[in-house]
């Protein structure tokens, strides 16, 4: 059950976010500074889990394959744009394994919205999202490179709960490959994590 609300919220804030680039001035998404993370989400360590028994996920008509621990849920959803007749189609994978969640979540951007440049567009998306959750602290944020993909490492806490994963660009589509784990058991999970990311391979259509 707790899965399901965090991806609720998750999609609600990637349709915020659209909307306010495409309307909102500088204002909804002001830049954050970078912000050290708590540790490297791309690292990984010399014990902990890995994912060698997950299996390779390659959906139809979807530009990407990753790793998941079993078959993810696939949920899709449609948010209508302010004064348009378009909608914002977000789409959603997901699966569980233990106390973990794992998910790929993507939503696709008119070409004319990237004007705003892909630091703005990732940074932005990551503030909306910390701000609209209820209680998140953000422990750090990071420009990056995935796979010559723009990107932004992130990572956030909530009460006992911590989320850790990456945004990546590509073209048009804004990615979203991230675990939500007990904060007690982020040594154990973060070979997975950086095993999981590492795993994910969008192609650009």
């Amino acid at each position: 059950m707790q899965s399901k609300k965090f991806s609720l919220s998750k999609s609600i804030f990637i349709s915020i976010l659209l909307v306010g680039i495409a309307f909102g001035g500088y204002k909804v998404y002001d830049m954050m500074h970078d912000k050290a993370l708590g540790f490297d989400i791309h690292r990984i360590l010399g014990k902990g889990e890995g994912i060698d028994s997950w299996i390779k996920f390659n959906p139809k008509e979807e530009n990407f394959s990753v790793k998941f621990p079993n078959k993810p849920e696939h949920t899709t959803k449609d948010f209508p744009i302010p004064r348009s007749d378009d909608t914002l189609p977000y789409h959603e994978f997901q699966c569980s394994e233990g106390n973990k969640v794992i998910s790929v979540s993507y939503t696709v951007l008119p070409q004319d919205w990237l004007k705003w440049g892909s630091k703005m567009v990732l940074k932005g998306a990551m503030k909306v999202v910390v701000s609209q959750l209820k209680g998140a602290h953000l422990v750090g944020q990071s420009i990056n490179t995935f796979k010559s993909f723009p990107s932004l490492d992130f990572e956030h806490y909530i009460g006992d709960h911590e989320t850790a994963g990456t945004l990546i660009l590509v073209g048009n589509v804004l990615y979203k490959v991230e675990i939500s784990y007990p904060v007690n058991e982020r040594e154990q999970v973060q070979n997975q994590l950086a095993q999981f990311i590492e795993s994910f391979n969008p192609e650009q259509g």
